[in-house]
């Protein structure tokens, strides 16, 4: 005889058989807009002192008004100080903000980066806001770096780190 319990699995998985198979899945292409692109970026790294970084940050979105902030930061060498969850604001009008998604070293590390800009095609306002996030990958085939005990990256001259947007949400300003 069967339990109650399985009774009440094979419903179960006769409810999700029906439910999942009843329809075909439709695929939704997402047009996640053109990626961000880093520039100028800079990490120090000064034994017993901080690592400091500086990069510039650009989207090209059309409606985003070719916004262009430079973002900042620093932490105490031989530490994990710098931001992983929380996003930093960069220094201009506050639409760029940046975190470390991944740090290995000056010569390899990940950028996350979200720009929020206005968008009135997503909803009327106060909803008209929409938030883009893109990751940016930096190692030593974007940057040159020198120095041993000092040590100072600077990005490629007129190299262009593309940083493809990953996510987009849009929300209330």
């Amino acid at each position: 005889m069967f339990s109650t319990f399985s009774l009440y699995m094979v419903m179960v998985i006769i409810t999700l058989t029906t439910l999942t198979s009843a329809a075909p899945v439709q695929t939704v292409q997402l047009n996640a807009g053109l990626p961000f692109e880093v520039t100028n970026t800079k990490i120090n790294k000064v034994p017993g002192g901080n690592v400091t970084i500086a990069f510039t940050a650009y989207n090209p979105d059309p409606l985003a008004a070719n916004a262009t902030e430079i973002c900042t930061g620093s932490w105490k060498t031989g530490t994990r100080g710098f931001e992983t969850e929380r996003y930093t604001l960069c220094d201009g009008n506050g639409t760029f903000a940046w975190n470390m998604a991944h740090f290995d070293s000056i010569e390899s590390f990940v950028l996350n980066i979200e720009h929020r800009f206005h968008d009135p095609s997503v909803g009327d306002p106060p909803y008209n806001y929409v938030t883009n996030f893109g990751r940016a990958n930096l190692t030593t085939s974007t940057m040159t770096c020198m120095g041993k005990r000092r040590k100072n990256c600077a990005q490629i001259v007129e190299t262009v780190i593309k940083a493809p947007i990953y996510a987009t949400i849009a929300k209330r300003r």
